[in-house]
């Protein structure tokens, strides 16, 4: 996380707007609003943009992040009554009974190991209401970036990365289906997409994929 922590503690990637992605999905699922009393958890909050975006729907919002300055700037730009903000990271979250609705993950997943977002996903579906919506962005294979790393096998990561965008970060996951599965099992996916696009003129290829998931206990 300490790549996160130096660029949110420099100012800088603090987001004003939210995605439209994450806007085009609770929109088709919260039509006219939040229903009454529903909880949404945003996962690596960052600046707090989409829980902002959340509470303003209606729903109570509890949103967390493992960059104490992520958390500081989130609570001066996104400040309001609807959202709890915690400095924490996929390891130590607690969800102090609360029980969600609806959870937004845009990328913050990659920047974690596969066991740790399996751990972390499949603790959550104790805090997720039957019929539970989610949304989950996480890098592909595909991506150009991870050539300039290298694969630690041993910690089934990817690091050391000479430059491009993920030269700042120590960890970089890029995940499989097989690891989308082992992650999400017990959770049902309504959407699989990956979302690409790519420089024409380095030919740099930034991908990711795009979930929508649906939680009924079985």
């Amino acid at each position: 996380m300490s790549g996160w922590e130096d660029i949110y503690a420099a100012g800088e990637q603090l987001n004003l707007h939210p995605y439209s992605e994450i806007v085009s999905f609770v929109k088709r699922r919260w039509r006219g609003g939040a229903p009454a009393g529903a909880k949404a958890l945003d996962v690596g909050c960052g600046s707090g943009v989409h829980a902002a975006f959340l509470a303003n729907e209606g729903a109570h919002v509890v949103a967390f992040d493992g960059s104490p300055s992520a958390i500081a700037h989130a609570k001066q730009l996104h400040a309001s009554p609807g959202i709890s903000y915690h400095v924490a990271g996929f390891s130590d979250f607690d969800a102090l009974g609360a029980r969600f609705d609806l959870v937004v993950d845009r990328l913050s997943s990659t920047y974690a190991t596969v066991d740790v977002v399996t751990e972390f996903y499949q603790n959550l579906r104790r805090s997720l209401i039957p019929g539970a919506q989610l949304f989950w962005q996480g890098f592909d294979p595909e991506n150009t970036g991870r050539t300039l790393g290298s694969f630690d096998k041993k910690a089934e990561i990817w690091t050391g990365f000479t430059s491009g965008v993920f030269q700042p970060f120590d960890t970089i996951s890029f995940f499989t289906q097989d690891d989308l599965a082992r992650i999400f099992e017990g959770y049902q996916m309504t959407s699989k997409r990956i979302v690409s696009d790519v420089n024409i003129d380095t030919h740099y290829r930034h991908s990711f994929w795009n979930l929508e998931l649906t939680f009924e206990p079985s």
